[in-house]
């Protein structure tokens, strides 16, 4: 598993799937804009497995605070650090826990809360190790070209994705098929015939003089208001 932090520059067009990078951290020094609070540190985005981090907040500075340059380093790294792991829980679908303030999944709402995170609860921790087991397994479309034939590379195929297979099989109801098939040979028999009828009713009407049409449209018409 290859987990990367990247700096955010203007001169590179970087994506994880070109890189061949399962997750990747963005650190920019630009401060974040949120939609539902004054201000955002950081971002993931699940679909791409790449978290934005914001380090525009994180210096105690920011805040006015007249601290010595080796306490600066160390409250900067640990929150850096703190927040890069709320993000990665994120990024491996973990959710917010409001309950412990020291979990780094707490649902922080300022930078100083990020002082206070120190581990994963050991469920989050079982979670992570599954998923990241999940992630770090060989994909089919990582291995070397002709390292195995195109058999075996779709039973391989098959084996993995066999539960998605099962659930879309079941979901598609085969044993219902004959069902289905003799309603829609039903349908497409009478349209047919409707069809051929409509024709030929036309082709009917237009060999008729103007007087015959007239003729019939009139005694139809007497019929259906008798």
């Amino acid at each position: 598993m290859k987990l990367v932090q990247i700096l955010l520059t203007n001169e590179h067009d970087i994506t994880v799937e070109a890189k061949h990078w399962d997750f990747a951290f963005i650190l920019t020094d630009a401060d974040l804009i949120s939609h539902y609070k004054p201000y955002a540190l950081g971002t993931p985005a699940r679909s791409v497995n790449v978290a934005i981090v914001s380090t525009a907040r994180l210096d105690p500075q920011a805040s006015q605070a007249i601290i010595s340059s080796e306490e600066r380093r160390r409250t900067m790294t640990r929150r850096l650090c703190a927040l890069v792991l709320h993000l990665f829980g994120h990024l491996n679908g973990l959710s917010h826990d409001n309950e412990n303030a020291h979990e780094y999944m707490y649902d922080l709402a300022t930078v100083d809360d990020l002082d206070q995170m120190t581990s994963f609860t050991a469920a989050q921790i079982e979670r992570l190790t599954a998923t990241l087991h999940e992630v770090a397994d060989p994909r089919l479309e990582e291995e070397p070209a002709g390292k195995t034939r195109l058999l075996w590379f779709y039973v391989r195929g098959i084996w993995i994705g066999r539960d998605d297979i099962v659930n879309a099989i079941l979901r598609a109801k085969p044993w219902e098929f004959p069902f289905r098939l003799s309603r829609l040979t039903t349908a497409a028999i009478s349209a047919l015939l409707i069809l051929l009828m409509t024709a030929e009713v036309w082709d009917v009407g237009m060999t008729q003089s103007a007087g015959v049409v007239i003729g019939l449209s009139f005694f139809t018409y007497i019929d259906e208001e008798t």
